[in-house]
């Protein structure tokens, strides 16, 4: 991990209880964001052990869980992330073919899958990483559009599990964090996002029920 020395919070706190909470989150996110933390903190807590990689890391959020097991975890990333990437130790297009350089003992892929048209490719790099222990990670189903245009997938529990057995990969649990109430709650202090009504879709862009298409053969 490149410049750890500069390494902050960003995304998530850890309180003085042990426990991650929003920070710095804006207010149209904060709900997600209050849902995601003790969800991912429980995973970590389940599977985190020995040498740890980032896959999509962006600013590191989870930095100050992985540094009681890897002071100095391996973090990778792409050039189009609309986050800071100066912690990144690779840079490479996430979306397409690549060869590890590193083996693990624990692969995190945190909101990130959503974001690459190929997410397969990420997903059999990240087996290869592994000397044995566990891929961990999380992924939004029910939530807006965000980081466009990179976002191009919303998964289901039977989609998610296709992918990752595909791989070769046992699943050991895909856990839902959330319920409908809560979707209530994100959609609420969503609508107050300005939108331009003049973009393609107005406002239905954003925050869709659906979509009809068409096409056509060259």
């Amino acid at each position: 991990m490149k410049n750890i020395d500069k390494w902050r919070e960003t995304k998530w706190h850890l309180n003085k209880n042990g426990q991650i909470e929003p920070l710095g989150v804006n207010y149209f996110s904060e709900h997600v964001a209050s849902l995601q933390a003790p969800a991912y903190k429980l995973l970590c807590d389940r599977y985190l052990a020995g040498r740890i990689a980032d896959l999509g890391c962006g600013e590191v959020p989870l930095y100050m869980l992985y540094r009681e097991y890897d002071e100095n975890p391996f973090c990778v990333d792409w050039d189009e992330s609309q986050h800071d990437t100066g912690h990144a130790d690779l840079r490479i297009d996430l979306s397409k073919p690549w060869s590890p350089v590193e083996e693990v003992d624990t692969v995190c892929l945190w909101d990130v899958l959503e974001h690459l048209p190929n997410p397969r490719h990420l997903i059999w790099a990240a087996r290869d990483m592994l000397k044995g222990g566990y891929l961990i990670g999380g992924v939004p189903f029910l939530y807006w559009l965000h980081e466009e245009p990179a976002d191009y997938a919303r998964y289901t529990e039977h989609g998610l599990r296709y992918l990752l057995e595909e791989a070769g990969l046992h699943v050991d649990e895909i856990t839902p964090y959330g319920f409908g109430d809560d979707v209530l709650i994100d959609v609420c202090q969503k609508l107050g996002v300005p939108c331009p009504t003049e973009s393609a879709g107005g406002r239905a862009a954003k925050l869709p029920i659906g979509y009809t298409f068409a096409c056509h053969a060259n």
